[in-house]
């Protein structure tokens, strides 16, 4: 060090076949499950002396395949991906040729990949009973994309506790999972007659419950949750202390 050397790290991965990082890509690094999610990697990979390097596939397939790729190029010890679509081949070409992959918040469906998840249809489940317990006989669902298999479970769950009620539900695609996004459907809600609003929502993630839950304190008499009941998903640190 006194000389000013500094390790040639392309040289080191040569000899050692590895670089010493791990990648990880997740959907959106602005919410803050995510966050944790990197948080949680962060402190694994200090633990074992590598550099965690994060990417933002903001939900688009494309995005992911280029940062898989690139990720898998730099030869990293491996990938943890929370995948943005059903088509998971991008990611089985590269545990083939060497690079250890774990999907996070994603079960894989395939044998050759490993998983680190929730059983989303059963918190769908719990999110609706919760919600049918407490008097609930038009609730709702709020989320989107509705492709995106996370979401896609939550509502199989959610439709199948509310059809074992008697009940319907009615579904609301926001799209996106973002705070703007569940605004928008909350004033969608919220300018409906008392007698075809929904009296309860169970969104996809807190951040549409928390995008929800503003649409209805800005409106004028609606109260949460006596007149809109609101279940979040994820448990992020900000609706744990508001919804």
């Amino acid at each position: 060090s006194d000389l000013g050397f500094v390790p040639n790290a392309a040289a080191r991965q040569l000899r050692s076949g590895r670089s010493s990082s791990l990648g990880l890509v997740v959907l959106d690094a602005a919410n803050p499950f995510f966050a944790s999610v990197a948080r949680g990697a962060r402190d694994a990979c200090d633990r074992a002396g590598l550099a965690l390097l994060l990417g933002d596939s903001g939900t688009d397939e494309r995005r992911e395949g280029k940062y898989v790729d690139l990720f898998a190029e730099q030869r990293v010890n491996g990938l943890l991906v929370t995948p943005a679509g059903s088509d998971l081949h991008g990611l089985e070409g590269a545990s083939r040729r060497g690079t250890p992959v774990m999907l996070v918040d994603r079960e894989p469906g395939v044998a050759s990949l490993s998983s680190v998840t929730v059983d989303n249809v059963a918190g769908g489940r719990l999110a609706l009973d919760h919600l049918i317990a407490g008097g609930s006989v038009r609730p709702a669902f709020v989320g989107g994309p509705l492709t995106l298999p996370q979401v896609a479970d939550r509502l199989a769950g959610a439709t199948l506790r509310a059809h074992d009620a008697g009940l319907g539900l009615e579904v609301f695609d926001s799209g996106e999972q973002t705070i703007l996004a569940g605004r928008a459907v909350g004033q969608q809600i919220v300018a409906m007659s008392r007698s075809q609003r929904p009296d309860a929502v169970f969104c996809a993630n807190d951040l549409i419950a928390v995008g929800v839950m503003q649409a209805v304190i800005m409106s004028s008499g609606l109260k949460v949750p006596d007149d809109l009941a609101i279940v979040g998903y994820d448990d992020i640190d900000y609706a744990y202390s508001t919804i």
